[in-house]
């Protein structure tokens, strides 16, 4: 619910949000709310009240006080982050209510004669007598006033973090109340629940990376190897984990890391209307800030918190499990067993009168147990896959006086992953993303405004490791079935004579082949730095203006080193009586392991790759100028900012403007308009691009076979490689047009209504262009990036919220949107352009037999036709609470691939026709007990169960090929599904 403001006051409304906007590194303003009052010029009359506030965040709690007395309060936000506000209990005037929350946080209530609140820091002789103190200057005594404007951020409060049900404790999960944020349903998949990764998250249109994560005002993006996402084929399918193949890249975050909530003070989420000083984004702005020590006393927390697959119901389809066992996996695309365990331990440790510091650790462990094959006996053993995350954070802050405050943070962040593959040998590997994060805020209150000063070192490491040597051996099974890939009924040759005997035919073999074998590392060392200046708010006539202007620079290095490894690929097997020697790479030994019932299988390919490192970097700089001028009932809020980067070697101008309308003069009802354009950041990936050099190898055939029983390889080709350079491209962007009403109706709720288009153009994708023919008379292609994605988003929000009631919050919000586009990821190839590989045409489809443009199609991830959200908090009892998310979606479309059409003109097109999966709706919920309470300590209990009344919810569709006789191999679908009921249980000691 928006705040709104009084007629007197809109004058200065230009002062509200550009202190949340416009610096980052403070984005806790707050609010002043008049709910259902209206402020005369002059003071209002005092009024009694009776309160029943516990202790809680000072920024709450006068949040709850200006609500219910209908009157305005005003503050610089970094005045108060942190703080803890004194109970309010018993009857109290406005503004002795106030004063006893204000009671020993070193604040006091300043009253202005038009009825407004303001808060200066106490001066420092009234708080402790020092001979030799200096007189404060007047910058520490009164700051500027912050208002807020209604194009605020969706927030969730630190107190709100605690009791929203958050089964990854990540900054997305928490983001799940906001019925606008689109998810994917493959981070909920029943099969998955060993995972620890946060889900993937779209804002307004946008993919996953397309959004900017902030902590504390600084970018937090993966720019060299974020995550990408795939259909699968023929039909949408989960890839949260997928199967992890070592011809695959790192599986890159979408963050560089991940902050436990226990750490943040506050996170925003801003899908439109989005001011100037952000940019980097075509999608949304997800801003986190952290917690900024305090200087009342030593306090803290320690946690632990236990899940585990027992306490979970699985639902499957009985189709995807034919032949195989449900309670036994080779695969970690399927896990039925899993435990899972995070602790952690966080100390606020004050340092003297005016520093403080924080540290904190904490860790969530999990392990997979997996089904086997050894190694040369046919037997099976039990192996674990494990994941796990380490978080070590660190800050040191306060106010340093002479109106300058700071906070010092540095963060160390690890994710692992240990794999290995389930039927091959000496396959162990590891995923990993380590970063280290140093970053400095820092403002400075002058006569003339307040500076902001961000500053940030970043070292990230996304990479694999092979661990077990670059020799794997596969083999195809006998009389089981590879757990996972849900081929369909086996087929075997039992013709003693043939010389497929034993062969399993169709699609039921396993094989482990087709490795990369060599590890690989994505760097990226990131340094960011900005400076803004808040002008105190100025009058002109009769207008007011709150300038804010700034510049930044964002330096990125980026390195690939992969290191030589080999490719095996092109199974076959042999006849009868010619047994191959032990010892051969590429050869599994099924005459030896299985008594004869099934003879030699190999592989008759094999590229040996060379090695290779990569560098590239990028510097972006940015200017921006923003105004927000209050006239009468009306603010403008015109802006401008100027990006070049050399990665692009583009200028970009992005100008944005947003109207705000108090529409009955009261601020019971605004009207903003907006109109908008956001560029997006780096994506290095392509400027590490390289094709791998390697020379290819072929077995001669099996006749001959040396008498010493080895088959040996013979050269067949060489490939040079190439380099790619990315400096053509254009940068990504996004045209916006937004809408919003805000209304303040009856007993404290707020009604709103957002809508939001959005075009996104220059999307960034994969294409392949032909470059050359070589000797033989093929062609040479090579693959690059693109220009050609695009993408169309339209979303309607209503929202009803109230927060006025004590120690109780309701949102509920409505969306409908509408997503398509011609591509899903970066390394897409459904574009805007001419295949020269295949002679295919990606720019258009033919969907649902309909010839249309490929940027019509809908898109199959992050795309709820209508999504409804429901979200509770409150105390059911003195020390009992709940905290309740109710998510309703409609039937989400997919898509299935057909085989490609040839049209008239010759161009071969790709062909989809439209499924959908069905309506869904699931409740997850948050209780917590205070078991007991004495003085500033408390033990609580809590219980976040996901899926409270065990709905069958499908969050997916896969596919398998089947034989059936006298028909070949028939497509067959069957539903993936989110998981059910669970619970994940934890211990909480706070003091």
């Amino acid at each position: 619910m928006n705040p709104k403001l009084e007629k007197p006051l809109m004058q200065q409304h230009a002062v509200a949000h550009r202190r949340r906007f416009l610096t980052p590194v403070a984005l806790a303003a707050l609010l002043a709310l008049g709910l259902g009052h209206s402020l005369p010029a002059q003071a209002q009359t005092a009024t009694t009240q009776t309160y029943n506030l516990p202790a809680a965040s000072l920024e709450s709690t006068l949040a709850q006080i200006a609500r219910r007395a209908g009157r305005m309060v005003s503050f610089a936000p970094e005045l108060v982050a942190g703080k803890q506000s004194a109970p309010v209990k018993g009857q109290y005037e406005v503004a002795a209510a106030l004063r006893q929350a204000l009671a020993g946080t070193g604040l006091e209530l300043t009253e202005a004669a038009d009825g407004t609140f303001s808060l200066r820091r106490t001066p420092v002789a009234a708080v402790k007598p020092r001979a030799s103190a200096p007189a404060p200057r007047q910058g520490d005594q009164t700051l500027g006033l912050v208002l807020v404007e209604a194009t605020y951020p969706k927030t969730i409060s630190r107190e709100m973090l605690d009791k929203i049900p958050n089964r990854t404790r990540s900054t997305e999960d928490a983001l799940r109340i906001f019925s606008e944020v689109q998810f994917d349903d493959q981070s909920l998949v029943s099969d998955q629940g060993g995972e620890i990764k946060p889900p993937f998250i779209a804002i307004s249109g946008g993919k996953p990376y397309e959004n900017s994560y902030v902590i504390d005002g600084l970018g937090n993006n993966n720019y060299v190897i974020p995550p990408t996402f795939s259909n699968n084929g023929r039909v949408y399918h989960p890839s949260y984990i997928s199967t992890f193949g070592h011809s695959s890249e790192p599986m890159g975050m979408v963050q560089n890391y991940s902050l436990n909530p226990e750490l943040i003070e506050r996170i925003d989420l801003l899908d439109a209307r989005v001011p100037v000083n952000y940019s980097g984004f075509t999608g949304g702005v997800v801003s986190a800030i952290t917690r900024k020590p305090s200087t009342d006393r030593i306090k803290g927390n320690m946690y632990w918190g236990h899940s585990r697959s027992s306490w979970e119901k699985r639902f499957y389809d009985p189709l995807a499990m034919e032949g195989s066992n449900p309670e036994e996996t080779y695969d970690a695309s399927w896990q039925p067993k899993y435990e899972r365990n995070s602790m952690g331990v966080n100390l606020n440790i004050p340092v003297s009168e005016r520093l403080a510091a924080i540290v904190s650790y904490d860790t969530t462990r999990s392990k997979i147990p997996m089904r086997y094959y050894s190694g040369d006996e046919a037997v099976h053993e039990d192996k674990n896959q494990r994941r796990q995350s380490h978080t070590l954070f660190g800050s040191v802050g306060g106010d340093l006086g002479e109106g300058l405050d700071f906070k010092l943070t540095g963060v160390y962040y690890l994710y692992r992953g240990d794999y290995f593959g389930n039927r091959a040998i000496n396959s162990e590997s590891r995923q990993e993303q380590e970063n280290f994060d140093f970053s400095l805020n820092a403002n400075k209150r002058t006569d003339q405004g307040t500076f902001h000063l961000k500053s940030k070192y970043g070292d990230m490491t996304s990479r694999r490791d092979v661990l077990q040597g670059h020799t794997y051996l596969a083999w195809m099974t006998y009389g089981d079935k590879n757990w996972g890939y849900p081929n369909g009924e086996l087929s075997w040759n039992d013709d003693p004579s043939s010389a497929t005997y034993g062969r399993i035919w169709g699609p039921g073999y396993s094989v482990d082949g087709n490795f990369y074998a060599y590890d690989q590392d994505y760097k990226q060392r990131t340094f960011n730095t900005a400076l803004d200046f808040d002008v105190d708010p100025v009058k002109w006539g009769s207008t007011t203006h709150r300038i804010n202007v700034g510049a930044s620079t964002e330096i990125v290095w980026a390195d690939v080193d992969a290191g030589a490894g080999t490719v095996y690929n092109g199974l076959n097997y042999l006849s009868p009586n010619q047994p191959l020697a032990p010892g051969q790479d590429g050869v599994s030994y099924n005459w030896e392991r299985t008594g004869g019932q099934l003879y030699d299988h190999y592989l008759d390919v094999k590229d040996v790759m060379e090695p290779f490192q990569r560098s590239a970097s990028t510097r972006t700089f940015s200017l921006w100028v923003q105004d927000s001028i209050g006239w009468k009932d009306f603010v403008f809020r015109p802006g401008v900012r100027m990006d070049y980067d050399d990665q692009y070697q583009n200028y970009n101008l992005a100008p944005r403007l947003t109207t705000e309308w108090d529409v009955m003069g009261k601020g019971n009802s605004l009207l903003s308009v907006g109109l908008a354009r956001y560029y997006g950041g780096p994506n290095m990936y392509y400027n590490l691009y390289k094709y791998y050099s390697y020379k290819r190898f072929t077995r001669q055939s099996p006749n001959k076979i040396g008498p010493d029983g080895y088959l040996p390889w013979t050269e067949y080709s060489i490939s040079a490689g190439y380099d790619y350079d990315a400096s053509d491209l254009k940068t990504p962007y996004s045209d916006e047009f937004s809408l919003g009403l805000d209304l303040k109706l009856a007993a404290g709720f707020g009604l709103d209504y957002n809508f939001v288009r959005r075009h996104h153009k220059d999307g960034i994708m994969q294409q392949t262009v032909k470059i050359g023919v070589n000797e033989r008379g093929r062609d040479i292609t090579q693959t690059q990036a693109s220009n050609g994605g695009r993408s169309y988003y339209t979303g309607h929000t209503i929202s009803l919220t109230n927060n006025s009631f004590d120690g109780h919050y309701f949102r509920l919000g409505t969306t409908w949107s509408d997503s398509s586009s011609n591509y899903i990821d970066y390394k897409s190839y459904s574009g805007a352009y001419y295949d020269e590989r295949d002679g295919r045409d990606r720019s258009r489809v033919i969907y649902n037999g309909q010839l249309m443009d490929a940027a019509k199609l809908d898109m199959s991830k992050f795309n709820r036709p209508l999504q409804l959200v429901g979200h509770y908090q409150g105390k059911l009892a003195h020390n009992l609470d709940l905290g309740t998310t109710l998510i309703f979606t409609r039937r989400a479309p997919i898509l299935i691939s057909g085989d490609n059409e040839t049209l008239s003109d010759g161009k071969k097109v790709n062909t989809y026709t439209s499924s959908h999966l069905p309506s869904s709706l699931r409740v997850d919920m948050n209780l917590g007990w205070d078991v007991i309470r004495h003085k500033d300590q408390t033990l609580r209990l809590s219980l976040d169960v996901q899926n409270v009344f065990n709905r069958k919810v499908p969050s997916g569709r896969g596919q398998f090929y089947k034989w059936v006789d006298g028909q070949g191999n028939v497509l067959n679908f069957f539903n993936y599904y989110a998981r059910g009921r669970s619970f994940n249980a934890r211990v909480d000691y706070r003091f």
